[in-house]
């Protein structure tokens, strides 16, 4: 056997070159970019999102898949919170709000349609989360619990008696 020959049947443990440190990426240079791209498809649909995150990691090959998804879901959350309530209502459409809002669900939906014809930059949702926050909502609230009745009549097709004490 020559010296440093490694006997057969015997192996040598592979050695590995160290990883470099994990950078995460809200860290690293190029953030201000990807969060350009991740931005522009932050309300889009499915396919266009695929393609801006397949986009990034053909530009910037040491992103992973999975920090994109992290980050695209930071700036959703970030985006909604900030967002939320910065829309300023003149009292115009506040009047125009509580009016359509006073003659009930179609009105309401009148009220949205118009509203957003007026603003096209509200959503249906903020409109309604604003009558909402006006406490003129048309929501029904809490549907109440079924009555032990109710729930005979409608598992077993009968009114269920209901049973007092002494039965």
């Amino acid at each position: 056997m020559v010296p440093g020959e490694i006997p057969t049947g015997q192996v040598e443990a592979a050695t590995h070159p160290p990883k470099p440190a994990l950078v995460s990426l809200a860290k690293r240079a190029c953030i201000k970019e990807i969060d350009q791209i991740l931005l522009s498809v932050l309300n889009a649909g499915r396919k266009e999102v695929h393609a801006a995150i397949e986009k990034i990691l053909k530009g910037w090959p040491g992103v992973t898949r999975d920090e994109l998804w992290d980050r695209l879901r930071y700036l959703r959350d970030r985006c909604s919170q900030v967002c939320k309530g910065q829309t300023d209502w003149s009292e115009e459409h506040l009047a125009i709000l509580r009016a359509y809002y006073a003659q009930g669900r179609a009105g309401a939906r009148e009220g949205v349609k118009k509203l957003r014809m007026l603003r096209p930059d509200l959503s249906a949702r903020s409109i309604r989360r604003q009558a909402a926050e006006l406490g003129i909502s048309t929501g029904s609230g809490r549907a109440r619990p079924w009555s032990p009745e109710e729930q005979g009549a409608l598992l077993w097709g009968r009114r269920r008696k209901a049973r007092g004490k002494n039965s």
